[in-house]
């Protein structure tokens, strides 16, 4: 980081130089004592920044002219948030930069290392909604592990459903527990549920009753873009199950080629994803299109 007159000039250091952090050192969870000016946020760009800060619960914003730590908390949160810069560090470690920045982005939701001329090149494309975990990438997750869970131990059991909540809540705890994963990750479990009761006709009334809970909780929830993908991208899932076509016992019965119990599952398992991430994709369209235009 360098200044040069009333201007701050972000630079990234070479693959040759040493990164070095100055004190004071913060992790998550340390209590914090700074001292400054607050002041109000202002719009920008055609942007309501304070509109979209108060929705959060923020009145105000500064720039600190000091810091200091002046205790240490977290609890259980702590090790989430150093698995998740461990993850971060690896992918930077193993894929050169720009494409680790943007691995950081789309994986872990980390986007400071991200180019601004690659910022600029997803929204000029629509896609810029693809840098925010969000009920998008949860729904896809669910999906994926609750087509492998059903390869691998069929359609019932204790296994089918274990599989894609384990892995939801792993990636929620990995991602920070953003609330928009976190909200997206209690749809999944709902939609989880209503598929392992074998109620697929109650998934959209479930969603319905978990957003309108979670209304109830937090009133300002429903004006959060975050909140509108994830019911989204759940719901657009939801609505294509019925249409996904199933291996059924038929294609393996005898008389039918020995070839067939192989290749069904193969073909199925990646037309499957490429339905349910259409299907997403579809769903959110309208907010994309309303928010990112």
């Amino acid at each position: 980081m360098r200044r040069k007159a009333d201007s701050w000039y972000y630079a990234r250091p070479s693959d040759d130089l040493v990164a070095r952090r100055f004190p004071p050192y913060f992790d998550y969870g340390d209590l914090v004592t700074v001292s400054g000016t607050l002041r109000r946020p202002e719009p920008f760009g055609g942007f309501d920044y304070p509109a979209y800060l108060a929705a959060q619960g923020i009145a105000g914003i500064m720039s600190a002219d000091s810091a200091e730590v002046a205790g240490e908390s977290g609890g259980w949160r702590k090790w989430p948030y150093s698995l998740r810069g461990r993850l971060s560090e690896s992918i930077e470690d193993t894929i050169p930069y720009p494409q680790s920045a943007l691995g950081q982005a789309l994986l872990l939701g980390l986007r400071g290392d991200l180019p601004p001329e690659m910022v600029q090149d997803f929204r000029g494309t629509g896609t810029s909604h693809l840098l925010a975990i969000s009920g998008l990438h949860v729904g896809v997750l669910v999906v994926m592990f609750l087509a492998v869970s059903a390869w691998l131990f069929g359609r019932r059991g204790f296994y089918f459903l274990a599989v894609p909540l384990i892995a939801v809540w792993a990636y929620a705890l990995v991602s920070g527990m953003p609330p928009s994963v976190v909200r997206a990750a209690g749809m999944g479990c709902v939609y989880l549920v209503a598929v392992g009761i074998g109620r697929p006709g109650s998934i959209l009334p479930a969603l319905a009753l978990s957003a309108g809970l979670m209304t109830v909780i937090s009133r300002e929830i429903v004006q959060r873009v975050s909140f509108q993908f994830s019911f989204a991208a759940m719901a657009g899932i939801a609505l294509t199950q019925p249409f996904i076509p199933r291996w059924s016992p038929e294609s393996t019965a005898p008389g039918r080629s020995w070839w067939a119990p192989l290749a069904l599952p193969m073909v199925r398992a990646p037309l499957m994803m490429l339905i349910i991430s259409w299907s997403a994709m579809l769903a959110t369209w309208p907010l994309l299109a309303f928010n990112f235009r």
